[in-house]
């Protein structure tokens, strides 16, 4: 297997306003709170393969488990920590906040996305 190693990444995601994630999270039966998590995950793991054009893109991404954290309080957000540490990702909390402070009641969910690229087998 060849690739470029393991690539830390963030994605912020504002959840429409019609949509309580406790519903989901706090649910009865597991496999809601699953399906909810799973559709999480796979909208992250979409805009990680957006990131490539086809004829550019690896054979396949290697995943790994996603943190993720979602909330709608401005405390929640300043103590996640994105998990790779440059401006950019910083500036993605920020813009969360700042969300948060011009939507109060709104959700979103922020992950921290861990995959590796494989370009080619060998």
């Amino acid at each position: 297997m060849t690739d470029d190693g393991v690539i830390n990444d963030v994605i912020c995601l504002s959840l429409p306003a019609e949509i309580d994630p406790a519903v989901y999270l706090d649910h009865p039966d597991e496999t809601v709170r699953t399906a909810f998590m799973r559709k999480l995950s796979d909208l992250a793991q979409g805009q990680v393969w957006n990131q490539w054009s086809d004829e550019r893109a690896p054979i396949r991404v290697d995943w790994e488990r996603m943190e993720w954290l979602i909330t709608s309080e401005i405390d929640a957000v300043q103590r996640f920590q994105p998990a790779h540490d440059c401006e950019q990702c910083r500036l993605g909390n920020t813009r969360a906040e700042a969300f948060l402070r011009e939507f109060p009641g709104r959700w979103i969910a922020m992950g921290n996305i861990r995959y590796t690229p494989v370009w080619s087998e060998g």
